[in-house]
Order: C-alpha cells, then structure tokens, then sequence
C-alpha cells in the first residue's frame, strides 16, 4: 500500500544511513506506482483492507488528492526537485477549487505545502498555510506531530509546536487521537516534533 509505505518511510528517516537501501526500494515502488497524470492512488478496492483509513480508498477523488501528496512528499524528500514530484505537484494544483483547498482531507494539504513550494507553487501552498492555521485549534497531538514535522520550515510550525506542548499529560506522554494503544507512538512523533 502506497499510505503504509509513506509511513514506513517516516520511520525510516530516523534510522539514517542504516536504512537507506529500504528507503530506496520504498522509493523505486512508488516511483512505479504514479499514474501518467501524476497521482497516486491505491490498487482496486478488493486490495484494501476494510480496516483501512477512508483516504486510502481507490476511488475517491479525496483519497487520490491525499496519496499522491502523500507520495510527491516522500519523493521530493527523498529525491530532491525532480519530474515524479513535479508532476504529482501539476495534479495537486489543477484540483485546487474557488474555495482555495483541495477536496480532500487536512493532511493532504500540510503534506502538499513543501511539493508545492518546491516547484513554484508559492501562492497554493500560502493559502494552504493560512487555511491550516485557523484550524489549528482542532487538532489533536498525532496531527499536530505530524504537521509540524512536515511543515517544519513554515511559521506556522512554532505555533503548532506551542499548541502540541500544551496538550502534553501530566505522565510526559500525549493521546492519540485514535486511541490509547497508538499513546506510545504518537508520543514518539511529538518529541520528535518537538526537537
């Protein structure tokens, strides 16, 4: 899965040079799995697990936004200013709609903000900017962790911070918003955030 693999990425990046050969093999899968328009977008839905999170369902315009920012992140990251990403970025920017958002989910939109910052996109990604800062406010600590670690560079990174930092419990660890039994991991991407 094209989600499971961006993920694992994340994770890998903290294992540095140890884990560069998986990075790369992560990296050539998904370079195969770009559709000619640019997106992304899981394989038929007999695939995907039932469990799965909804943006990750085949189908949907809203699950294809986020996947293939999702993957022209990790190839940006991963390979630097190149034509995978740019074309994923061409996608991103012709679905942007009146209202100046993608019909998608919110993390499509902080992971969209560097791939389209990397190929000329500035005003895109500054209405991605100021439209996820006034929803700051309803985030819990997985999101926050992850928006911060995305949006690293941006202003709105330092209010986020402040934000993850308040919501710490009295025991040193955060909640995930999806429940206790991901406490440990969403608490590992706020230090990591927070670093």
């Amino acid at each position: 899965m094209l989600d499971g693999t961006c993920a694992r990425l994340s994770q890998l990046r903290d294992l540095g040079s140890y884990a560069a050969p998986l990075r790369r093999k992560a990296i050539g899968f998904l370079l195969n799995r770009q559709r000619p328009d640019g997106s992304f977008t899981e394989l038929p839905a007999h695939t995907v697990s039932p469990e799965a999170p909804a943006w990750v369902h085949p189908g949907e315009v809203s699950s294809r936004l986020y996947l293939t920012a999702d993957c022209a992140y990790w190839l940006d990251h991963e390979l630097g200013r190149g034509r995978p990403a740019a074309r994923a970025a061409d996608y991103l920017v012709a679905h942007i709609g009146a209202d100046r958002r993608l019909p998608s989910y919110l993390h499509a939109h902080w992971l969209s903000v560097p791939v389209l910052r990397s190929y000329g996109y500035e005003s895109e990604a500054d209405g991605f900017v100021w439209m996820l800062a006034s929803r700051l406010d309803g985030l819990g600590p997985t999101s926050l962790a992850w928006m911060i670690d995305v949006l690293r560079d941006e202003v709105i990174a330092e209010e986020a911070r402040l934000k993850l930092g308040g919501l710490q419990r009295s025991d040193g660890s955060w909640a995930a918003e999806v429940g206790p039994d991901r406490d440990v991991e969403t608490t590992l991407q706020a230090i990591r955030a927070l670093l």
